[in-house]
């Protein structure tokens, strides 16, 4: 009986210490973590570089629910170096996170588009999580790594605005005008155009004489001067017989006194 006792305490204790094993080794896996401590980010510019210096902002996100830190943009200005993290992991895994800047407002700036490809390896090493970064360009996460997260902007020069010196030519004497020459005034008048007519063309004389067809000449008259000689002849048989006239009206006149 004492013997069974013994036996049995025995297998309680076993069947004990078994069924704590498995609770303790998920305790332990649960309490481990790792973390990534950091991510560094810089910004570089080159040309002429405005002042103040341009602060530009970088966003870091997660692709397939990875974890995140507590901030995921950064307020970076032109030629500083800013940082993400921590992020913490509890479980193995590939965990892959994209980082890009946004463009800034400077009209002379070309900003760097470039993004970023981080693939953080989160494995087992001597019972630990151990959490290993490495940075690509490209999604499919196959070309080589790069060393760092840099955003490299360029800004043009500022264009100088021409000013030309003043000039003061030297006075130029202007040539003194001659004196024009009174021109004759244009004739008024209108412009005549002479037209010349022809002449008729003289007649020619037949070959043959035609007789003379115009009538005999009647007898001529008296000429001026041949009348000349009667005129006086007129005048003094007028005379005489006016005084005639006249002694014959005196005679009656007295004859008339007298009867």
């Amino acid at each position: 009986m004492r013997f069974r006792k013994i036996a049995a305490a025995l297998l309680t204790l076993a069947l004990g210490f078994c069924l704590c094993q498995p609770a303790a080794f998920a305790a332990t896996a649960a309490d481990q973590h790792t973390q990534l401590q950091e991510l560094p980010v810089s910004i570089q510019s080159t040309g002429e570089t405005p002042l103040p210096k341009e602060t530009l902002t970088v966003e870091l996100e997660a692709v397939d629910n990875a974890p995140l830190p507590e901030v995921t943009t950064l307020e970076i200005t032109d030629g500083e170096t800013g940082s993400f993290g921590p992020i913490s992991y509890t479980k193995p895994g590939y965990y892959v996170y994209t980082v890009r800047q946004r463009a800034g407002v400077n009209t002379r700036g070309t900003y760097d588009e470039t993004v970023y490809y981080l693939r953080v390896s989160v494995v087992w090493d001597n019972d630990k999580l151990v959490a290993r970064m490495a940075v690509h360009t490209q999604a499919d996460l196959m070309d080589e790594k790069v060393s760092s997260i840099t955003f490299n902007n360029r800004y043009k020069a500022i264009e100088t605005p021409y000013y030309p010196d003043p000039y003061d030519p030297d006075p130029v004497t202007p040539p003194t005008p001659s004196t024009p020459e009174n021109p004759a005034p244009a004739d008024a008048r209108p412009t005549v155009t002479e037209t010349t007519t022809p002449s008729a063309p003289e007649p020619t004389a037949p070959a043959s004489v035609v007789a003379d067809a115009r009538p005999a000449e009647g007898p001529k008259l008296i000429q001026t001067g041949q009348l000349n000689w009667p005129i006086p002849v007129l005048t003094a048989s007028g005379l005489v017989l006016v005084a005639v006239g006249a002694y014959l009206m005196e005679r009656s006149k007295k004859r008339e006194k007298n009867a």
